[in-house]
């Protein structure tokens, strides 16, 4: 009868041990931090970032959020970016990165120019190591709007631009008529290669063109029609070029085959 009650004694001491000090099969994932957008242009108002990280999903049936840190080479403070899960226990985590080329330091803007490196970092407390934590650092370089190449002869004329600015024209194409978009001085544009009759005036200003020598000049709709009373001025190079009436301007992207008419 002894011999049976140790043996039960025996039993229940361990599996007693078993449920208190044996070590979870659970193994913690190292999380992933990642901006979605392939380019990053400067101007742009923001960008998204991405933290995968399914043990910060800590409230099973509900959203969860916290914090990341992101700062530039010409941000010296640290912002906080609040990343919130996608869906109930998604463990996907999106918030979005404000930026500013101004020197106004008021909200949560990050400053980053042309040529600066933006950081981004998520601290990862859930894997286990000897830190208790793991830094995960994600990071990109802002570049701007570019023209890659100049393609056509008289009539009608191209721009090639680089993958990153087609991709952010096609992206705000259906805000296009929000940009401020500046002309230089019509000889400044004559000197990088276009011809007169594809010079650009501000919307307040009419282009008009000398008879001898069909120079252009943007002046104000007053001054162009006094200046063409003189007969020394024109409002078109019908009779010398193409008519700007009949011109098509092209974007072309050099990673793709079709063709942006604007």
């Amino acid at each position: 009868m002894k011999t049976i009650f140790f043996i039960i004694a025996v039993i229940v001491i361990l599996f007693g041990f078993n449920n208190v000090y044996g070590l979870p099969e659970y193994e913690y994932n190292i999380g992933n931090l990642e901006w979605i957008d392939r380019c990053h242009l400067t101007g742009s108002s923001s960008y998204v970032i991405m933290v995968t990280d399914d043990d910060m999903n800590t409230n099973p049936g509900k959203i969860d959020r916290f914090d990341i840190e992101v700062w530039s080479d010409s941000e010296n403070r640290v912002i906080n970016v609040p990343v919130i899960e996608t869906n109930n226990d998604a463990g996907i985590f999106e918030g979005t990165v404000f930026f500013r080329t101004t020197d106004d330091v008021l909200g949560h803007r990050v400053q980053a120019f042309t040529g600066d490196t933006v950081f981004a970092k998520y601290i990862d407390h859930t894997v286990l190591n000897d830190s208790g934590k793991t830094e995960i650092i994600a990071t990109f370089t802002m570049s701007e709007l570019s023209v890659l190449e100049w393609r056509g002869g008289i009539h009608p004329w191209k721009l090639v631009y680089d993958p990153c600015t087609m991709e952010h024209l096609e992206k705000n194409k259906d805000r296009l008529d929000q940009f401020n978009i500046v002309y230089p001085a019509p000889l400044k544009q004559i000197k990088s290669g276009l011809h007169s009759f594809e010079v650009k005036c501000k919307d307040s200003l009419e282009l008009i063109f000398r008879y001898h020598d069909s120079s252009p000049a943007c002046v104000k709709p007053e001054s162009a029609t006094k200046l063409i009373a003189r007969t020394g001025w024109m409002e078109n190079l019908t009779a010398f070029v193409y008519p700007t009436s009949t011109h098509v301007f092209h974007i072309v992207p050099c990673e793709y085959s079709i063709i942006y008419h604007i």
